[in-house]
């Protein structure tokens, strides 16, 4: 029994033996339906061969190794070839018969369920290849699927006898049989998956090498025999008709100067054992060149003869053309990185380039320098973030003002310009600018601009500061004045307006020089700036003119402000060595929503200034309805002077001066009246002063002068006529020639004529006064200083100028008759007169009684309402004769 189980198993080896032939004679290819079925068929015929020959074991059964053809069946070729299998092996089971036919007949069957159970658990599941453990438990496995097979032809009792004499042969017979078609099909399959790769690789080979254009040669050592295929024909551009065959065919197609290397490198290879590699120069039939790249592997024999060479060759001009221009272009780009290290090393700025992944690329040691940061902290390919922390860590003042990634990004991405100011530690201001750049790039540029802000600064200041003073300019000023009228407007907020005016400035210069003058200037700055608030603005409008901006104050703050000035500025002020002593008026406007724009409130201000220099009292006057009264009353003259004058409807009337040692009308003051067309006059205090500010009152005075000359044909011989003049119209070097002119026209002799001069023209007036007052002496026109006493007249003045009378101001003669101190004061001023042999007229006598005391106190002539009244005509009244 044990010799028939051994040759069933013989008969399956022989079997599979015959497949693994069959194989490797016609070449069987991997699994599909068809050959799926055909592995079904076969592992079928070889399950039919050991059938037939079965080995016979106790009470009539039967055995062979049929598991093994159905089990592998469905392991390799799954249902199709299982189900095949399982079969045909039945069928052959069952034509044999026997005892157990039944039970035989299934057992192909269950063995090809348990082979494709198996072969999705390895194959699908496991994913690998099988081994020979694998085939010994499906073997197991079978066997032990199988067993209810031998219970059903003869019962449980007899199936268990039977397993129980020969369980052993069933096992064995499986597992070897398992394991022997197991083994040999295995290699079968791999062999066919092995082949279906070569000729894979070989088809995927070939392809490559027409796609490429590779040549291939073979060339015999012994019998000089070099053979080409079809392509080498073509790259050598050789006609196939000519060709030799032999080695010196390649050499003659080699260009002559490569040849010799081309050679000695294959002859190197030949020598040495190794492979043949070279690049060379062929040249084709139209005199072209080309490229070719060869490589081979020598053979030997063994005695270390080489026999033979297969090598490939290909076209490598395009190649070779790319590597020229790709050599030309390295030079070109390292001639140009450096020219670029050299433009980067040689500029002022920091210049630092990001590429679209936000990471540094390229940067010079101008961008280390300005930053502080030391020669290894910077790397290609480092982020902005990083390159950020780097500058911050250096500085940290750079936190505030270096832009965030997410912003930087969003300007840039915009194709917008990022530019920015940053201010290290130590002062130095560095400017920023980021452009985006193509590519989703973008280069940053950094320079220092310290010098270049400074001086911007200095120019700023230049355009907003006053040189001499420093405080601000009159365009600062205007701009504060518009902004806080604009706030006004918005929110109602107050601010007020100081307009501040020095007094007797002109003759502080005059007399001490423009050095002193304007160290007084600085010295009024000072005390300014002092008082304003932190806020306020100070500024100098031009000349001895300021003005002050408070910017949240009040009316009465303003006020305490102005007395503060005042008090201060009014003092004497010691200026190197030298004691001033100036005055200061102040006028003070609201800024408030009712103003109408800065040229009004500027308008305002200077009208409460003029007010605050007329009265002579506190020093400063607030813009108020009586100002604002005053101020269209003098634009109403201002409007209607000139046309007044141009229309001669200003009249000249005379008011007599008497002689009182023989109370004759000795001269004729001619004074200006300005009618209206309803009644009344304007008082000449109210409209001469707009005169002297319009630059009118030269055409008054002229006007004063012809009427008056033409008016003296009608007086008594020897009668005077006395003109006022103003001191603005000296210095314009007209006034002498004019008067001039006048006298001669009218034929009226010089001496006949009195020019009342101010004191505050000599107190405040420049040389080219003087020279006036000189020429005016010298052609005879007497002078006579008007309003005596009042001023801050000096008895060198009065012999400086020769005048030839006084006149003593209307305020003592007033104050005599209660007065002591001015009887006084009147009898010494005529006095002095009589003693330099001057005229001494009294003004404004009203009463008998003051022209007694005026007679008493040595005064020679008198003028008053008392003795006449001015007209339109010149004309005497009688002069009462004192009491007793």
């Amino acid at each position: 029994m044990l010799l028939s189980g051994i040759a069933n198993i013989g008969l399956l080896s022989l079997g599979a033996l015959a497949i693994f032939f069959l194989r490797e004679r016609f070449g069987l290819r991997l699994p599909t339906r068809a050959q799926e079925l055909l592995i079904g068929i076969s592992f079928g015929l070889i399950a039919v061969l050991v059938v037939n020959f079965p080995v016979t074991i106790p009470l009539g059964a039967t055995f062979d190794t049929r598991a093994g053809p159905a089990m592998l069946a469905g392991f390799f070729g799954g249902p199709v070839a299982g189900v095949t299998c399982g079969l045909i092996a039945a069928a052959a089971r069952f034509w044999v018969g026997g005892p157990a036919v039944i039970g035989g007949t299934l057992s192909p069957l269950v063995y090809a369920a348990v082979g494709v159970a198996a072969g999705l658990v390895v194959f699908r599941h496991m994913r690998r290849r099988p081994n020979l453990p694998d085939f010994v438990l499906i073997a197991l496995a079978g066997t032990l699927f199988v067993l209810p097979c031998f219970f059903v032809d003869r019962g449980f009792a007899t199936g268990l006898t039977i397993l129980s004499n020969a369980w052993y042969l069933l096992l064995i017979g499986n597992v070897a049989g398992v394991t022997i078609l197991g083994i040999l099909s295995e290699s079968v399959r791999r062999s066919l998956l092995s082949h279906d790769e070569t000729e894979r690789s070989l088809t995927m080979l070939d392809l490559a090498r027409h796609s490429a254009k590779i040549a291939v040669w073979h060339y015999d050592f012994a019998q000089d025999r070099l053979v080409w295929d079809a392509a080498m024909f073509d790259l050598y551009d050789v006609d196939a008709a000519h060709y030799g065959g032999h080695f010196a065919d390649w050499t003659a197609c080699v260009h002559p100067d490569d040849l010799a290397r081309a050679i000695a490198e294959f002859e190197g290879a030949r020598d040495a054992g190794g492979r043949f590699s070279s690049r060379f120069r062929i040249r084709c039939r139209d005199g072209s060149i080309r490229w070719i790249q060869a490589y081979a592997q020598c053979s030997f024999d063994a005695t270390g003869k080489p026999f033979e060479a297969i090598g490939l060759n290909w076209d490598v001009s395009e190649h070779k053309l790319l590597e020229y221009n790709l050599r030309a272009k390295e030079a070109e780009a390292r001639e140009r990185t450096g020219e670029l290290e050299s433009l980067l090393a040689s500029m002022r700025q920091g210049v630092m380039l990001f590429d679209a992944d936000d990471r540094l690329q390229i940067w010079n040691a101008q961008a280390l320098q300005l930053f502080g940061l030391k020669d290894n902290i910077l790397r290609a390919g480092m982020p902005h973030e990083a390159v950020v922390e780097a500058q911050i860590a250096a500085d940290g003042r750079l936190a505030s003002t270096l832009p965030s990634p997410r912003t930087l990004r969003a300007t840039l991405g915009d194709g917008g310009i990022c530019r920015l100011k940053s201010r290290k530690e130590n002062g130095t201001i560095i400017a920023t600018t980021l452009s985006p750049i193509p590519g989703d790039g973008w280069i940053e540029t950094h320079e220092d601009i310290t010098d270049l802000e400074e001086a911007s600064e200095r120019v700023r200041a230049a355009a907003e500061t006053d040189v001499l003073t420093g405080l601000s300019n009159r365009a600062v000023f205007s701009r504060a004045l518009e902004e806080c009228l604009a706030a006004a407007r918005k929110d109602g907020g107050n601010a007020v307006l100081l307009f501040v005016d020095l007094d007797r400035f002109k003759t502080i210069n005059d007399r001490f020089g423009h050095i002193t003058g304007d160290r007084l200037l600085v010295a009024v700055a000072r005390i300014l700036s002092r008082a304003a608030g932190t806020d306020d603005i100070v500024a100098r409008l031009g000349g001895d003119e300021f003005a002050i901006i408070v910017k949240q104050g009040t009316i009465a703050q303003a006020k305490a402000l102005a007395e503060r000035l005042v008090e201060q500025i009014a003092r004497p002020h010691t200026l190197e060595g030298t004691a001033v002593q100036p005055g200061v008026s102040i006028g003070i406007v609201s800024i408030d929503k009712t103003a109408a724009d800065p040229e009004t409130l500027l308008n305002y201000a200077d009208a409460a200034l003029y007010r605050a220099k007329s009265e002579r009292n506190t020093g400063y006057r607030v813009f108020d309805a009586e100002v604002r009264q005053a101020l269209l009353t003098r634009r109403r003259i201002e409007t209607g002077l000139a046309e007044a004058i141009t229309g001669n409807a200003l009249e000249i009337w005379f008011q007599p001066v008497t002689d009182l040692t023989d109370n004759r009308v000795c001269a004729y003051e001619a004074l200006a009246r300005w009618p209206q067309p309803e009644g009344g006059f304007i008082p000449p205090d109210e409209f001469i002063p707009v005169a002297e500010e319009t630059g009118l009152v030269d055409r008054i005075g002229l006007l004063a002068l012809e009427r008056g000359l033409e008016a003296m044909r009608t007086w008594p011989p020897g009668t005077h006529l006395s003109l006022n003049t103003s001191p603005r119209q000296f210095g314009k070097g007209v006034l002498v020639p004019t008067v001039a002119a006048a006298l001669q026209r009218h034929g009226v002799e010089p001496a006949r004529v009195d020019l009342e001069i101010t004191e505050n023209l000599l107190i405040e007036g420049g040389p080219e006064v003087i020279e006036e007052l000189d020429a005016l002496t010298r052609l005879g026109v007497g002078l006579v200083l008007d309003d005596f006493g009042m001023g801050y007249s000096s008895l060198s003045r009065l012999h400086r100028y020769r005048f030839h009378g006084l006149k003593i101001d209307r305020t003592f003669i007033l104050r005599m008759e209660e007065d002591a101190t001015s009887a006084a004061i009147v009898s010494a001023i005529a006095g002095l007169a009589s003693s330099l042999g001057m005229r001494c007229t009294a003004e404004g006598v009203e009463t008998q009684a003051q022209l007694a005391l005026v007679r008493k106190a040595g005064c020679g002539q008198a003028q008053g309402y008392l003795l006449g009244r001015p007209a339109p005509r010149a004309q005497s009244a009688p002069v009462a004769e004192p009491a007793s």
